[in-house]
């Protein structure tokens, strides 16, 4: 009779286990965490002291840089960050040009040079999340962000009861708790990053960090971001048909296409038409239209208009938003929330085409000779997302979502060497 023996089962030594903790990196995705938090127990945290903390991941940037060797990555990423800055400079330039020879009482020069510093040091901080997780860098940022919104999320909840919550998270018309719950940079940020993981990373797999990212998508109730994710998924499935030649021809029409279609877009909001077309479908846009109706003799579209300089619709509108205070009348948004708009008025006529020729054509043909068409398909997907969320929001501004922007095309360097097996140069 045979005798059954029982398989043994070798555990594994504990002395051969090495769980590995980088704790520079730790600390670098608590900072950001900290800095990206955007709203607690229904109060705007500063500005300023959130993104002042970043300052020692850049230096543990550079050092990593320094020590790295890797001279070929670094300068890839030193490209993005010159595609990035260089329009900004421009338009800094410009405005003191504007500023210099037609004098404005409601423009301050310091204006355009607090933009241009604050977009700079997001492309620095940029840069310094690459350096830091590399090929890891999305999928590090959209961590940050889950857990900057969860913080937000528990604070609201704790303030306003479990009750008003569940209200806000399934009547998305609800206007009353959003001071709580609704992080505008936050959401619109978020949709970049979850459209390169699910259409553009190496390793295509929904995890909980992905699974995660989509609950504070909706959670932060963004409509426009959702329309702009739709719209750039169906876009990318359209120019995928056919093969990569045919897919190369979409990609060019569509970027001249967006070009055109920002000119058009520009010229059809100062005439108040699509206020009235979005109050038709049962929209809010009163508030957008009073806006707009602020600037509507400060303007033409003519190409004699030189414009009034980066940042004079925020400066102005905050001028009105004061006198209104002090007379104690209802006051409205300080910032035209149409970015379109806002830069055709602010850099004029031929500051305004070579803005979004930068942006539609320059810029993508750039990235195909040095990178392929990998990294310019990249681009031009969430391209399209960030102009459906420019043309009824104010974006450009927003810290996060340049980052994302531009976080996302350096990370695909990264996998375009990890699919093609090619140098990000």
């Amino acid at each position: 009779m045979a005798v059954l023996r029982k398989k043994s089962i070798e555990l594994p030594r504990l002395d051969s286990i090495t769980i590995y903790i980088d704790p520079l990196k730790i600390i670098s995705v608590t900072l950001y965490i900290a800095a990206f938090t955007e709203i607690l127990f229904g109060n705007y945290v500063n500005t300023g002291f959130k993104y002042s903390i970043l300052i020692p991941v850049i230096i543990l940037a550079v050092f990593k840089s320094f020590f790295s060797g890797d001279k070929v990555k670094l300068s890839g990423y030193l490209n993005i960050f010159k595609i990035g800055v260089v329009p900004y400079l421009w338009a800094f330039a410009y405005s003191l040009v504007i500023f210099l020879i037609n004098y404005d009482p409601n423009y301050s020069i310091q204006r355009p040079l607090s933009i241009t510093l604050r977009y700079v040091y997001a492309m620095v901080i940029t840069v310094s999340l690459l350096v830091v997780f590399n090929e890891n860098a999305v999928e590090r940022l959209l961590l940050v962000l889950n857990v900057s919104y969860l913080i937000t999320f528990v604070s609201g909840m704790y303030r306003i009861g479990i009750r008003n919550t569940v209200l806000y998270i399934f009547n998305t018309e609800s206007q009353i708790f959003n001071s709580y719950f609704e992080a505008h940079t936050i959401g619109l940020s978020i949709g970049i990053l979850l459209l390169y993981k699910l259409l553009f990373a190496y390793e295509k797999r929904v995890n909980f960090n992905t699974i995660m990212g989509f609950a504070v998508f909706y959670l932060c109730h963004k409509r426009i971001a959702f329309i702009a994710f739709l719209a750039a998924v169906c876009i990318f499935v359209l120019i995928n048909k056919g093969g990569e030649r045919f897919s190369q021809v979409n990609i060019s029409f569509l970027l001249v296409l967006l070009f055109a279609g920002s000119v058009i877009f520009a010229f059809i909001t100062s005439t108040g038409v699509l206020f009235d077309f979005l109050s038709s479908l049962g929209f809010n846009a009163l508030g957008r239209k009073l806006m707009v109706s602020q600037f509507a003799n400060m303007y033409s579209f003519s190409p004699i208009y030189f414009g009034k300089g980066l940042g004079f619709t925020s400066l102005y509108l905050e001028r009105i938003k004061m006198s209104m205070r002090y007379r104690n009348m209802k006051v409205f948004a300080s910032i035209l929330h149409n970015d379109i708009l806002r830069m055709y008025i602010e850099l004029g006529f031929v500051g305004f085409f070579l803005w979004f020729s930068y942006y539609f054509i320059t810029v993508p043909r750039k990235l195909f000779v040095l990178y392929g068409d990998f990294v310019r398909k990249v681009y031009c997907i969430i391209s399209i997302y960030a102009v459906f969320v420019y043309m009824t929001d104010n974006a450009m501004d927003y810290f996060i979502f340049q980052m994302s922007l531009f976080l996302c095309v350096g990370n695909s360097l990264l996998e375009r060497r990890r699919v093609h097996n090619k140098n990000p140069l």
